[in-house]
């Protein structure tokens, strides 16, 4: 006699919508509905949701030259322009977010020269102070009273060590994950938004991206709206609630949900920002192992992006504010 056969097991509920009761009887989508959806969506600019860590970091890859200085002045407009700043409960958050991205591109241009018309018509240089640099400058002692008197930074995401990574010996790692940090950050603040954006949507779909054989995917929810916009879910988005101003308070949970993030920025299939980041590690590897292993030349991409996120993630637990 025949054993009747095991009931398989229930394929898990996605990240993105495992708390919300409302989201498990909306009309699902297929991924090819939901990308099409997406598109449309985006042609008529109707999207909701947290910022991209690959857009945000492109963004800061391109900060040079003519191309950085329209950067700069669109994310001023846009910023000034932004309906949140109208909300008196998120304002704050959202001035200090776009003053602080707006003076370190700024720090950026002026390195490049990029700016050099522009220097000779101001009365100062804006810059974002730190106490870590420029010890000994009467400019800066001021600076730092004013600094400390104003108690500047004892609420920011991640301490500002200045725009010459080299001097401040910020490597790759740490920069990205200071950029991770603030994403999340500003996800959680504008959570309740996103949560009212999803209480209101009329179906829902699921897509992934990921490299051909890759271990790491980019996966998030797709909700979309009456008015034809769609929320995008991102599936680390739901890890970013109740996430504190300071990451000293909670970085278990802020690596928590910047690993997922990580994870969907190295496994994306369109993203050669992070695909430059791993050369600079199969080159260390290169370098280190052909020494004394030549038959490992190299490190394969998948063991590379495993110790990147990683190593982003360990970056997080030193930035100290």
């Amino acid at each position: 006699m025949k054993k009747p056969k095991k009931a398989s097991a229930p394929k898990p509920t996605p990240l993105a919508v495992q708390d919300s009761e409302k989201t498990s009887v909306l009309p699902q989508l297929t991924q090819k509905e939901a990308q099409e959806a997406w598109n449309r969506a985006r042609i008529a600019k109707k999207i909701h949701g947290p910022e991209n860590l690959r857009t945000v970091w492109a963004k800061k890859m391109k900060m040079t030259g003519t191309v950085g200085v329209q950067e700069l002045l669109r994310i001023i407009r846009k910023g000034v322009n932004s309906p949140e700043m109208d909300k008196t409960e998120q304002t704050a958050a959202y001035l200090a977010r776009l003053l602080e991205g707006a003076v370190e591109r700024f720090e950026n241009l002026v390195q490049t020269g990029a700016m050099d018309e522009v220097l000779p018509r101001m009365a100062a240089l804006p810059v974002l102070y730190s106490p870590y640099a420029g010890k000994g400058s009467p400019e800066w002692k001021w600076a730092r009273e004013l600094f400390e008197a104003k108690k500047v930074g004892t609420e920011a995401v991640s301490a500002h060590r200045g725009s010459n990574y080299a001097a401040t010996r910020n490597s790759s790692w740490k920069m990205l994950a200071i950029e991770a940090v603030k994403v999340a950050r500003m996800a959680a603040i504008k959570l309740p938004v996103f949560d009212a954006y999803r209480e209101e949507a009329i179906a829902v779909g699921h897509v992934e991206f990921k490299r051909p054989g890759g271990h790491y995917i980019w996966r998030a929810s797709v909700y979309l709206l009456a008015d034809k916009g769609v929320l995008i879910w991102p599936d680390w988005l739901s890890a970013c609630r109740d996430l504190p101003p300071s990451v000293k308070d909670k970085t278990e949970d802020y690596q928590a949900a910047c690993r997922l993030m990580l994870k969907g920025f190295f496994g994306d299939p369109e993203n050669k920002w992070g695909d430059e980041l791993l050369k600079t590690r199969t080159k260390l590897a290169i370098t280190h192992i052909g020494r004394w292993k030549p038959k490992y030349f190299s490190m394969t991409s998948a063991r590379a992006r495993l110790e990147s996120v990683e190593s982003v993630v360990d970056a997080i637990a030193t930035l100290g504010v």
